[in-house]
């Protein structure tokens, strides 16, 4: 089995579900391999948790690890938490109105991804990047519905 990179690390040490990051010895050994910011930033975004790394590195650099995290970086990644929180909220709101067009044409549906999931593991909505769309279903009623909605 191979180590895992600093980046990678770091990350992993920061985004965790319940939101404590897990600090100690084991940060302290990866700060001092000294990792590639921007390294941690793409990892964030190829993973889709950009949102919580930010809160992560904010909670570190609040804490006594003081890990000195980049100005460029931190704004980075409150420029991108705010993009994916603002893209969230429109895909909450879209999904919220096909309920609504489901409900008018008496289509019973359980929404189980995108912003409900987030929102049941991260207690909100805007703390992971989602990629979900909501494709038509084969029933007549629901392709009339997703298909009136382009």
């Amino acid at each position: 089995m191979t180590e895992a990179t600093p980046e990678f690390e770091l990350l992993a040490r920061c985004v965790r579900p319940d939101g404590a990051v897990a600090t100690g010895e084991r940060l302290d050994a990866v700060l001092a391999r000294d990792p590639d910011w921007d390294r941690v930033l793409e990892l964030g975004r190829q993973h889709g948790v950009t949102p919580l790394l930010n809160r992560g590195v904010q909670e570190l650099d609040a804490s006594e690890a003081g890990i000195g995290v980049p100005e460029r970086v931190r704004s980075a990644l409150t420029e991108r938490t705010r993009s994916t929180a603002m893209r969230n909220i429109r895909s909450a709101s879209e999904l919220r109105e096909l309920l609504e067009a489901f409900e008018a044409r008496g289509v019973r549906a359980l929404p189980f991804k995108g912003p409900v999931l987030e929102a049941f593991a991260h207690g909100e909505i805007g703390m992971r990047a989602s990629t979900h769309s909501y494709p038509a279903a084969s029933s007549t009623s629901t392709a009339a519905v997703t298909s009136s909605r382009g």
